[in-house]
């Protein structure tokens, strides 16, 4: 959960969780707690939109560890994919090799990780072709994706980003530090979450992109990891520090 920084249980954790079809921005220093937090924003979003696709880009096995293969419930899905229960977590795998028609989640399928890079190229066009503004989804990556880097980033992943939002298509992205990504999306993002952030051009970089008129206040206020400072682009406003905790 996420609660302010002086302790009170007031905080609207509603608030933080992002919009259908919006782009979101995680950024914060080895440590800062861009995981947590993303798992805390999945979860909420979940809670609220039960019926949206989640899909999670996850190469690293960050959200969901290699070895929960071997702890599985027989669920088929789709073109025959097994769901993963790995602790209070229900996942399906996706192959871009043989992904198929969507249709409308289950119970318990609606979270969908794609943990190879080749294949996430393969779903990013997949994703396209068969998007829905009725059906919206919500697609996480983090920085260990080959695809997103600066502005060499790959075309499928740019076409996500870029034309994402008028199909239905939400995403997220986290990276350690915001210079090493297209400056566009920092800009462009309707949300923005920042933790701890060690170089001055990082700061700075979020400093020009953010419409918050008090965003260098509320980033030097982060003290400690797992503290994050909301900025809302579109209300141009700025909440936190909160602090996380599961």
């Amino acid at each position: 959960m996420a609660v302010p920084k002086n302790g009170s249980n007031s905080w609207n954790l509603q608030s933080l969780i992002p919009e259908p079809c919006t782009r979101s921005f995680i950024c914060g220093w080895t440590g800062a707690g861009k995981s947590t937090l993303l798992e805390v924003l999945l979860n909420g979003y979940n809670a609220y939109h039960p019926g949206h696709w989640l899909f999670i880009i996850d190469p690293k096995g960050r959200y969901l560890p290699v070895e929960a293969e071997s702890d599985f419930e027989q669920n088929l899905f789709p073109d025959g994919y097994d769901s993963i229960v790995h602790g209070r977590r229900r996942v399906v795998p996706v192959i871009g090799s043989v992904m198929g028609k969507p249709r409308t989640p289950k119970e318990g399928e609606g979270v969908l990780v794609v943990r190879e890079n080749s294949d996430a190229l393969r779903f990013f066009d997949w994703l396209l072709e068969h998007s829905d503004v009725n059906h919206p989804s919500l697609v996480c990556m983090d920085e260990s994706i080959e695809v997103m880097h600066g502005v060499q980033a790959h075309k499928s992943f740019r076409r996500i980003t870029q034309m994402g939002r008028e199909r239905g298509i939400g995403c997220i992205i986290l990276n350690q530090r915001p210079t090493y990504i297209d400056g566009t999306w920092l800009s462009e993002s309707q949300y923005v979450y920042c933790g701890t952030l060690i170089k001055a051009n990082d700061i700075r970089r979020v400093i020009d992109n953010v419409k918050a008129p008090d965003a260098e206040e509320k980033l030097l206020s982060i003290e400690n990891d797992h503290e994050f400072v909301q900025f809302d682009q579109k209300g141009r406003l700025a909440r936190g520090p909160f602090k996380l905790r599961l």
